[in-house]
């Protein structure tokens, strides 16, 4: 009983709602229009049905390939999918290995960069002072001449 009533409720309202749109001058001319027109066709598809056959033919194939094309489509999609859903475990266990690699290795980078960072320190500081510097031939080479020059 409930859903009777809902049902013409609905069919009610939708009366109601053209009833109203058609109030406006210019939806009236619309619907005239679209009435004459379909009342036309319906004349044409009745004296040639032969016609409205062929109409009916081309459009039931037109939605077939499209239906077809869709179809294509969607599976195409699908195994795409499915490929991605094989690939992600692997890829999330890579990057799980690698975030691991890295956090392990933290410490050993941050003494191989305190290493090398104390030792730069230390070659800046000799090579600063003249006396601190071993006396190598390209050292003698390099400041002989240049005492020379100066001296």
């Amino acid at each position: 009983m409930g859903q009777s009533k809902f049902s013409k409720g609905i069919l009610y309202g939708a009366l109601a709602g053209a009833l109203i749109s058609l109030l406006d001058r210019q939806t009236r001319e619309v619907m005239k229009t679209r009435a004459r027109s379909a009342n036309e066709r319906a004349r044409f598809y009745n004296e040639n049905r032969e016609i409205l056959k062929h109409d009916l033919e081309t459009k039931i194939n037109h939605y077939k390939a499209l239906y077809e094309k869709l179809s294509q489509d969607a599976q195409y999609l699908s195994s795409q999918v499915n490929e991605v859903k094989q690939i992600a475990p692997q890829v999330s266990s890579l990057l799980s290995e690698t975030k691991n690699t890295f956090s392990s290795s933290k410490e050993e980078y941050k003494e191989i960069i305190s290493d090398n960072s104390n030792e730069t320190l230390e070659q800046q500081e000799t090579s600063h002072d003249p006396h601190m510097q071993q006396q190598t031939p390209e050292y003698a080479e390099k400041y002989g001449e240049n005492e020379k020059k100066n001296g």
